[in-house]
């Protein structure tokens, strides 16, 4: 029945699945992570998205104050190798990690589209080791002394390699999101 759902899709229409790996049977989907088990699916390139939200008891500016100064929080990206900051809007990381059994390294151009102090940031990501696109933001918003945090990653893979990084990306991108906000969140309570 899923796979008649799948074959059956036109472009823009969107249908819940249980079984991602049905997806793999029509290479030209987009799958996008909604939780941890269920997935959306859409004539497209393949998808993985993770939104993690922690409350830091702390006010906004002294969230701002840490997250807009990349040094200070850069090293605490899950599987984080090194970065170069190229100008102010405008670095490259690499990373470095194993899922199941695969090791990789990737490296990524991120650019910083949006940047409005106090609260929000958005940024937009390109693979220069691997066809891959993304976009992400972080947001910051006060609520009686305290701040709710947000970070949002979006991936896109696609091509040849898209079939490689999948399994990776599926893995890594929720936990990325969660773990750099809890990490970034853990910090500046410390320096706060």
């Amino acid at each position: 029945m899923i796979l008649q759902i799948i074959v059956g899709l036109e472009e823009g229409k969107l249908c819940i699945i249980r079984d991602v790996s049905l997806c793999f049977l029509c290479n030209n989907y987009f799958v996008e992570m909604k939780s941890y088990n269920s997935y959306i699916v859409k004539v497209g390139i393949i998808v993985a998205m993770g939104t993690h939200t922690v409350v830091v008891p702390v006010d906004v500016q002294a969230v701002w104050d840490y997250v807009s100064d990349l040094e200070k929080w850069a090293t605490t990206v899950p599987a984080y190798k090194e970065h170069e900051i190229i100008n102010d809007k405008q670095s490259i990381w690499t990373f470095e990690g194993s899922v199941k059994g695969i090791k990789k390294t990737i490296q990524a151009q991120v650019d910083i589209t949006e940047w409005n102090e106090p609260s929000n940031i958005k940024f937009e990501l390109k693979g220069l080791s691997d066809n891959f696109t993304g976009s992400g933001h972080f947001t910051a918003e006060d609520v009686n002394g305290k701040t709710i945090m947000t970070c949002t990653v979006e991936i896109h893979a696609g091509g040849l390699s898209g079939a490689v990084l999948t399994p990776i990306i599926k893995w890594a991108v929720p936990k990325v999101a969660s773990r750099l906000t809890e990490s970034i969140a853990r910090k500046i309570a410390v320096f706060s």
